[in-house]
């Protein structure tokens, strides 16, 4: 009877577990989620290029490739620095680019075709 009781104690612990761990889960993907949406909406991006190129970083943001603490201060450098530029994109790359190179994370930022300027936007 003792082992029968363990065993029914064990498998409701496993339940918990695993659907703490789902709903923790859940909690982390709206996180990043909401953290992609509020990039976009600041760094004003325009073409699907640029959506991409942010929705890159936050995925590797997520998985832990590029620390978020340096997108955060790339971000920041824009909106303290360039306050008034319709196209604060454009140096978000940039400066998230400069600043994991410096601190040798380059290789982790995700690649990005200028070319795309030269042709005409496409507008909505």
């Amino acid at each position: 009877m003792n082992i029968l009781l363990r065993s029914i104690v064990f498998a409701f612990a496993l339940i918990l577990i695993s659907s703490a761990g789902s709903a923790v889960a859940q909690e982390v993907d709206l996180r990043f989620e909401d953290y992609e949406e509020r990039l976009q909406a600041i760094l004003k991006t325009r073409r699907d290029e640029e959506r991409n190129f942010v929705q890159e970083v936050v995925a590797k943001v997520k998985a832990g490739d590029l620390p978020e603490r340096l997108v955060e201060t790339s971000f920041k450098w824009v909106l303290n620095k360039r306050p008034d530029t319709k196209y604060p994109f454009v140096y978000f790359e940039r400066v998230l680019r400069l600043q994991a190179k410096r601190v040798d994370l380059e290789s982790q930022v995700p690649r990005f075709n200028y070319n795309i300027y030269k042709r005409p936007a496409f507008r909505r």
